[in-house]
């Protein structure tokens, strides 16, 4: 004998109060995480300006050395589309690389913000790194 008030009723979906304690628990996590996502964004704004002149400084001694003559590479030239969100300290102005590869420009360029710091070294082997 079943009797019908005594069926349990099947639940399809979500309730209005289910809903709504999951978008205000997003809500606060979002609020959370913001601050913190905003700092790593800034933070990759120098990463990505550190490649970039790595990749030119690369780019510039190969083609002295496939080319057989002197190239010269600007920093500030190479993040000129960056540096309104990056500060550049640079040792030396240019980067001239031999027809073998080497430079006599070696020194420090500093790229930072307020979230990161990156320092490139140049060598006199003409080897750029960052520290």
């Amino acid at each position: 004998m079943c009797l019908p008030y005594l069926k349990t009723r099947l639940q399809q979906g979500f309730s209005l109060v289910e809903m709504m304690v999951a978008v205000a628990i997003m809500a606060i996590l979002a609020a959370v995480a913001a601050p913190q996502m905003q700092n790593q964004i800034t933070g990759n704004r120098v990463t990505a300006a550190t490649n970039e002149l790595l990749a030119a400084l690369a780019q510039t001694r190969s083609d002295a050395i496939r080319s057989s003559q002197a190239r010269t590479v600007d920093p500030a030239v190479v993040l000129a589309a960056r540096l309104g969100n990056v500060n550049m300290n640079a040792d030396m102005a240019n980067i001239t690389f031999n027809a073998n590869g080497t430079t006599n420009n070696t020194g420090q360029i500093t790229l930072s913000n307020t979230a990161r710091t990156r320092t490139i070294t140049v060598l006199g082997s003409g080897k750029a790194f960052l520290n």
